[in-house]
């Protein structure tokens, strides 16, 4: 019995034991319940602009917690400060400037002449035992006696790390360690390894964005990714930086603001969503006028081409005043199916001469097989000039190649080329943007309008140099004068070509036109040039700057005559001759080529009758008297022959200068004095008709109760 009891009471320890390490296991093995996370911090105030000093107050929920906040940008955690009692928030200009005194270039000292203007940024995080740290809060504080008003441009405040930036082997906003080691002395500045030159989702640094909007209303708050932007740009004090919305920054994933005001998607509709924004710094014009490139893609804006909106705006690292930057959107396939509403899986872009940027292996096929067709066929006949058709918009790459040629930009055709199309089995005719042809983006045309050459850019033989055979590896390498020139062999290219660039140097390039832009340009630049200069040391003054603005209105004057010689020379025209046309502008307008001679067109004015232009002589150009609603076309008068006279669509070759009148003939008036039925003239004819038909019903409704009767 005893023998049977004890074995029972070491069978029973034995389970026990067995029991209890199995539990042990099972718990081990089970996921630990996540310590709660702590309630985040409140700040007394928001972002913003305040006119004076006060003191912020930060508060939770959280009851045995404690609060620590950093004030240099860099993430708290229980070695931060200790939150107390409030923060005093003030003009922290006569401070010591911190951030702005690191060396960010190999050679420059770039150091500001002053002070800068300094924002106070706070970020602020709840720790409690047994809890995990709270979110990070992050706002920025400007003290200014004008508020807002100090910048007339919105402002943009960036909070980062310090070390993200600046830190010797980390940091992506300086020469560093990179630097240090794999220095060649034998290699331009540019051109040299560095920590800014690092690329890749590795060299990616987390950023909190408050954008201010010029009213200094906060427009949007956004954590998301900083990396360095550009090429050869990188090595300037002022990097071009890259800001990604990612859903591993920010829950909200997406930039949900409409930055550029007048941006609009393909439809018309307005772009109020981004995915990806540059904040650029002038690029090669960093140390000139800092806005040659989004002018220049402004003025063509009206062509349709794919281009970067543009917004300038003040930038503060970790509130220490940067200077301006340029807004711009990044080309990628985020802004192609931005602007298209359609699925980035769909887009392909390519770059250079074809090799695949964004889409699936195999989609750079089409361009390729496109180009094998021009090597094998005679492309002046013209079912091998409509199939290319069916590949590429002609059209668009026709603008495109005009802007660049105009522009005298020298750092193209063989550099900074992208193009695009929607992947599709076929040519959809009908589909628009969306029918699966090659499309060009203009972008980086910073070294147009003399950059370099300064007063004599204008004469830059840009249209040679994008033509040349066999030219030299950088700018233009054979491959990338190819498609003009071979394109140029078909006489409807040609001639499609050279009136379209006629039609440019009549409208949108014409000098009145281009000054204006240029000083709408300046204009805005201007107020904010003294404290940008200072703090980068670009040049000695404004007055500086101004002398360097001077360099693009003397190529907006002189240009266009050197691109009439160009054209006449390399084409082998037969030079200009001069075409004048008149109407009654009230009744119609007149239509030549591509451009339509009234009020509210690009680069007509507002009184656009007399109208002169310059074309080549033997290249045939359109001319169409088009009337308004309420009016006829009755015929030209003037240098025409008698058979064209009542012809309202009309095909001339010039060999001497012309004059033309369209006449119209009726009661009608433009369409911008509200001509139709509901104008004046229109309720002459509508309120009778309305009265008739009246009497009509009653006589109806009348002989009805007669009848009933």
């Amino acid at each position: 019995m005893k023998e049977t009891g004890l074995k029972r009471i070491c069978t029973i320890v034995l389970l026990t034991l067995l029991i209890t390490c199995l539990g042990a296991s099972i718990n081990m093995l089970r996921p630990k319940a996540e310590a709660p996370k702590a309630y985040a911090p409140v700040f007394s105030h928001e972002s913003g602009w305040y006119k004076n000093k006060f003191n912020l107050s930060l508060s939770t929920k959280e009851p045995d917690a404690k609060i620590y906040y950093t004030l240099d940008g860099s993430i708290p955690d229980e070695n931060s400060l200790l939150y107390t009692g409030p923060i005093s928030i003030k003009n922290r200009t006569e401070q010591a400037n911190t951030i702005s005194e690191i060396k960010t270039a190999i050679n420059n000292d770039n150091k500001p002449r002053t002070n800068v203007f300094k924002g106070n940024v706070i970020r602020a995080r709840v720790y409690k035992d047994g809890y995990e740290p709270s979110d990070l809060v992050t706002h920025t504080y400007f003290v200014d006696k004008k508020q807002s008003d100090r910048y007339s441009f919105p402002v943009v405040s960036l909070v980062c790390d310090p070390d993200d930036l600046f830190d010797y082997e980390r940091g992506i906003y300086v020469p560093g360690k990179i630097y240090d080691e794999r220095i060649n002395y034998a290699i331009p500045d540019y051109e040299r390894e560095a920590n800014y030159t690092q690329k890749g989702i590795e060299w990616e640094r987390p950023v909190h964005i408050e954008f201010f909007e010029t009213d200094g209303s906060l427009a949007f708050k956004l954590d998301a990714g900083i990396r360095i932007h550009g090429g050869a740009t990188r090595a300037t004090l002022q990097k071009s930086l890259r800001i990604y919305a990612r859903a591993e920054y920010d829950k909200q994933n997406t930039i949900d603001y409409r930055i550029f005001p007048n941006a609009t998607k393909a439809d018309g509709s307005p772009l109020e969503k981004y995915k990806r924004l540059l904040l650029r710094n002038g690029g090669n014009d960093f140390w000139d006028s800092f806005f040659r490139d989004a002018f220049m893609q402004d003025l063509v804006a009206h062509t349709g081409l794919d281009r970067q909106s543009s917004r300038p705006a003040i930038v503060f690292i970790n509130g220490e005043y940067w200077g301006i930057h340029n807004i711009r959107e990044r080309i990628d396939d985020h802004y192609i199916a931005n602007k298209y509403d359609i699925d980035t899986n769909r887009v392909v872009i390519l770059e250079g001469d074809g090799w695949l940027a964004e889409g699936a292996d195999g989609d750079e096929l089409h361009y390729k097989n496109m180009i094998d067709f021009l090597y094998e066929k005679d492309i002046s006949l013209k079912e091998n000039y409509d199939y290319i058709k069916t590949q590429m918009d002609v059209d668009n790459y026709i603008d495109y190649q005009i802007s660049q040629i105009y522009f005298a930009n020298d750092d193209w055709p063989g550099n900074n080329i992208k193009f695009w199309r929607v992947r599709t089995d076929e040519y959809i005719e009908e589909a628009g943007q969306l029918d699966g042809r090659w499309r060009w983006i203009l972008f980086d045309v910073d070294f147009g309008f003399g950059l370099y050459k300064h007063l004599d850019g204008y004469k830059h033989q840009t249209l040679s140099f994008a033509m040349q055979e066999n030219g030299p590896d950088w700018p233009n390498p054979d491959w990338s004068t190819f498609l003009l020139r071979t394109l140029m062999k078909n006489e409807d290219f040609k001639q499609s070509f050279v009136n379209r660039f006629a039609d440019h140097l009549n409208s949108s390039f014409s000098t009145p036109r281009v000054l204006s832009k240029i000083n709408e340009f300046e204009k805005l630049y201007k107020a904010e040039m003294k404290e940008h200069i200072y703090r980068w040391n670009t040049m000695g003054s404004v007055n500086d700057w101004e002398d360097r603005v001077y360099v693009l209105k003397h190529f907006a004057e002189k240009r266009p005559g050197s691109m009439y010689s160009q054209l006449n020379r390399v084409l082998d025209l037969g030079g200009t001759s001069k075409l004048t046309l008149d109407c009654d502008d009230d009744k119609g307008y007149i239509k030549v080529n591509s451009i339509s001679i009234k009020r509210g067109e690009v680069g007509i004015g507002d009184r656009p009758y007399p109208w002169t232009g310059m074309y080549f002589n033997q290249v045939p150009i359109t001319l169409t008297a088009v009337p308004y609603e309420g009016n006829s076309f009755i015929g030209w008068e003037g240098d025409i022959s008698e058979d064209l006279r009542d012809q309202a669509r009309i095909t001339l070759s010039l060999d001497q200068a012309i004059s033309l009148t369209a006449s119209f003939d009726g009661t009608g008036g433009s369409s911008s004095k509200g001509a139709g039925l509901f104008s004046g003239k229109g309720l002459v004819f509508i309120v009778p008709l309305a009265l008739l038909i009246l009497f009509g019903l009653v006589l109806l409704a009348l002989a009805k109760r007669q009848h009933r009767l």
